[in-house]
């Protein structure tokens, strides 16, 4: 038996990062960016309309995709409590309730997630 509360401090690499975003979006991770990219060569002002549009309307696949390009690894701080696990993002800690936890798989090799019943992130001091 583990004691607790205990942390844990590792790197994710980009694909680990870029995993997820994949198979949550599917093809339109790959079909987006390239509509958007194709909007914008076009050059009119009705078609970089449109790919505002598409870009503030899929900001998150946008901001992800972004993030994994730009970024070669980044640093996790989790904290697990008897009741909660914590993660630090952005100096301030968010809160998954454990007993809303429903499973936990394996994407792939090295990429694991936490399926909760219901997001209940919350800022804790």
């Amino acid at each position: 038996m583990s004691e607790l509360p205990f942390e844990l401090r590792y790197q994710l690499s980009r694909r680990q990062r870029l995993v997820p975003h994949l198979r949550l979006w599917g093809a339109w991770a790959v079909v987006l960016p390239l509509a958007v990219v194709e909007t914008f060569l076009h050059g009119r002002w009705w078609s970089v309309l449109l790919g505002l549009v598409l870009v503030w309307f899929f900001r998150n696949l946008f901001r992800g995709l972004l993030d994994v390009c730009l970024r070669r690894t980044v640093t996790m701080d989790v904290r697990v409590e008897e009741n909660a696990l914590g993660v630090l993002l952005g100096g301030q800690r968010w809160w998954l309730f454990l007993d809303g936890l429903t499973r936990i798989d394996k994407m792939t090799a090295g990429v694991w997630t936490a399926s909760p019943l219901e997001w209940l992130c919350r800022p804790h001091s």
